[in-house]
């Protein structure tokens, strides 16, 4: 039996950005997964990709980090393209462990799976570009969550590895709960791919540390955190997957319009209106900045304007109070000429209010944006 090596972890802590939602808010309802299925045909030469021994990784002293979550983006754009028929996308282990250090600016730290995807889905990833979206699927919902893999081809995942896991892993077992005193062993968190269900029972296979491992209904109940569907533009570009994911032209149509939430699939749909009394017309109210509100409108016009530039321009480590004071003094002035309106403003600052802390902290943006109000 080829030799299995337990990789490094490296995903964060889950969190629930506000307004991020599941996949039902997006769609009246997926078709009910079958009780078997692997949309990736067995495919098995899945890559390490830095997030273990990895003899092609060269950089960082050849040394594994903890991009788990990166790596998963990569089996995601694998998967979609294995049933799609498009081209296969390979990053490099040096390029993935690249990409990772300058997201967290040169850290091994880790990262968080939903800032990942709002990163994927507005800035975008080498190997995969930008995805169309994406929405939580409910995995405490063993219907709704296989329904959810089987339509968008796989499932992105957060897990709590245990001692338990790492063992199971090397003797080539199916992730389990046996009552071993190992599972009361947490080495932390990890991200994984489901890639196929197994039985009716909810049993199934993820990719992780270049390989596939199976796992329980059992184990999945206990030890996952959080799960996620992702819309590829291989998908896309094939109208769908032909295995619940059918797209119209222009691509999910279907998905009614109303605010999109930061970052998520697109608009999710509209709810049954209620029938109201009528209302008297209100009052006009200016959509411009007042000096009452000067300063917190001029600043979340700069929070917008340095993370669109330093994203636009691939700034990332040197991006200084200086620079953001600049991009303040530029947005103030926007907002004082009411050059741009600022309510468009409210509905995609949550999408990139995540990003910001990545190019010049928070502290030193609202700093310069005051000595701004100033001038």
């Amino acid at each position: 039996m080829t030799e299995r090596i337990v990789g490094l972890l490296g995903r964060s802590p889950a969190i629930h950005p506000v307004g991020y939602r599941t996949i039902d808010t997006y769609v009246d309802a997926l078709p009910e997964s079958p009780p078997t299925f692997d949309h990736t045909n067995g495919f098995d030469a899945f890559r390490m990709l830095g997030n273990g021994p990895d003899p092609s990784l060269t950089i960082h002293g050849g040394r594994p980090v903890g991009d788990c979550a990166f790596v998963g983006t990569q089996a995601v754009t694998i998967c979609d393209q294995l049933e799609t028929g498009e081209p296969l996308t390979w990053a490099s282990s040096n390029e993935l462990v690249s990409t990772y250090l300058a997201y967290n600016r040169g850290r091994d730290v880790g990262a968080n799976l939903s800032q990942l995807l709002a990163y994927w889905h507005t800035v975008g990833l080498p190997w995969a570009g930008q995805c169309v979206g994406y929405a939580g699927l409910n995995f405490r919902d063993p219907g709704e969550f296989w329904a959810g893999v089987n339509a968008f081809g796989c499932g992105y995942i957060g897990i709590v590895v245990t001692a338990a896991m790492q063992a199971q892993t090397q003797a080539g077992e199916p992730w389990d709960l046996t009552g071993s005193p190992l599972e009361r062993e947490v080495r932390g968190g990890h991200c994984v791919v489901v890639i196929s269900r197994t039985s009716a029972e909810g049993d199934g296979e993820v990719a992780t540390w270049g390989m596939r491992q199976k796992f329980t209904a059992r184990w999945f109940r206990s030890n996952v955190e959080e799960a996620h569907v992702v819309l590829t533009p291989s998908q896309v570009a094939r109208k769908g997957n032909g295995y619940g994911l059918n797209l119209p032209e222009p691509p999910i149509r279907s998905i009614r319009s109303q605010r999109p939430g930061p970052g998520g699939l697109t608009n999710p749909k509209k709810e049954p209106e209620m029938p109201t009394k009528p209302k008297p017309a209100p009052t006009p109210v200016a959509t411009g900045p007042t000096k009452e509100n000067y300063v917190e409108e001029a600043e979340r016009c700069a929070l917008v304007f340095v993370t669109t530039f330093a994203t636009s321009f691939g700034v990332t480590g040197a991006f200084t109070w200086r620079d953001a004071a600049a991009a303040a003094v530029a947005a103030a002035t926007v907002a004082v000429n009411d050059v741009l309106p600022l309510s468009p403003l409210t509905s995609c600052i949550d999408g990139i209010l995540s990003l910001v802390g990545r190019f010049v902290p928070a502290a030193a943006t609202r700093l310069a944006v005051r000595k701004a109000a100033r001038v």
